[in-house]
């Protein structure tokens, strides 16, 4: 089994398509200059004010931030795991020196269009969203969900986590969260960290905030094709096919990476994406390979994937009730843990 994993944001339609159809008349938008337009979503535009700046590192300090969101922030910076930051956000850890023993447990990774494509190839995949561009193109977060995706998060602004503050860390975490329930309706339970950057304190911070931390076995690392090349990147997903045919993923199934994010990655995939499916058993979300059936906070039915036994079946889809916006002056229940308590906060 291959459990696909990717960041998606994709393409957009046009202003007055989005604002007025919605999700679903915006999916059917093929027009590659209309799709990558700009537009206007009522309900993020009142959203929007109560968040950190897009695509900065996110804090509690904007006017907007709720009183509510800080006071979940309060509740838990004692307990955090006295871990001091490190490097910078942007990956300069120099003079940054970590040994095989170290106490705080840090590792990093070192060892719409698409979806229109996974669609005529009867796919489904794990999406790390991040926060700024769930708040940029909505339409395109909610299309992910009302296709049948699992949905994860990926930060709000994909810094470097292990060299944020705690505050930054909450929000960075936090936002993307609440960006993505407030977009699409569901609360995600999951996060993969930027550049795989993760210590215990982040991680603590994660859990409390009830989202696992996940990682990946195999990387493409088509991320870096600009500055490997595509023949590199190439050989990357090779090596991973001879994998599967050579019995090293007898024991486990791997968690495998890729990116959408321009071209280059997306015709990569599209290249590859039948050779995946030809070569292993079955390709299918984290969640399902779990047996997670129920992935979000919100249960009762309202969002029902398959189980592996049914995905092996040909199951793709149980139930997944359409995606809504709520604005901000709506109560909104963001769960997190505490320890070993669930505690729901309105905000």
């Amino acid at each position: 089994m291959w459990s696909l994993l990717t960041f998606a944001a994709v393409v957009a339609p046009t202003m007055g398509q989005a604002a007025g159809g919605g999700v679903a008349p915006a999916a059917l938008i093929l027009n590659p200059v209309r799709e990558c337009t700009n537009y206007y979503y009522p309900p993020t535009a009142a959203l929007v004010k109560t968040y950190p700046s897009i695509w900065q590192t996110a804090n509690l300090s904007g006017t907007g931030i709720p009183a509510t969101d800080k006071a979940i922030f309060t509740q838990m910076n004692s307990s955090i795991p006295k871990i001091a930051p490190r490097g910078t956000r942007d990956g300069n850890f120099t003079g940054v020196v970590y040994s095989d023993t170290d106490p705080d447990c840090w590792w990093s990774w070192s060892t719409c269009t698409y979806y229109d494509y996974l669609e005529t190839m009867n796919q489904k995949a794990t999406l790390f969203y991040i926060g700024s561009n769930v708040l940029d193109w909505p339409l395109e977060a909610q299309r992910g969900l009302a296709d049948g995706h699992e949905l994860c998060a990926h930060t709000w602004s994909h810094p470097y986590m292990t060299a944020l503050t705690n505050e930054e860390v909450f929000s960075e975490l936090y936002y993307s969260k609440k960006a993505i329930l407030e977009v699409t309706g569901v609360t995600v339970q999951c996060w993969r960290p930027p550049y795989g950057d993760v210590d215990d304190r982040v991680r603590w911070i994660a859990q409390a905030l009830g989202m696992r931390t996940v990682m990946w076995a195999e990387d493409t690392s088509d991320w870096k094709v600009s500055t490997l090349g595509v023949p590199a990147v190439e050989q990357n997903y090779e090596n991973i096919l001879t994998k599967s045919k050579n019995g090293t993923f007898a024991n486990y199934s791997p968690i495998v990476l890729t990116h959408e994010l321009n071209n280059l990655t997306m015709e990569l995939d599209v290249m590859f994406l039948p050779k995946i499916q030809a070569t292993f058993n079955h390709v299918m979300p984290m969640g399902v390979c779990m047996n997670v059936t129920e992935p979000y906070v919100e249960q009762g039915g309202k969002y029902v994937y398959p189980n592996a036994a049914q995905w092996a079946a040909g199951t793709r889809t149980i139930n997944i009730q359409a995606p809504t916006a709520a604005s901000s002056n709506e109560a909104v229940n963001i769960a997190y843990k505490s320890g070993t308590t669930l505690n729901v906060l309105s905000t």
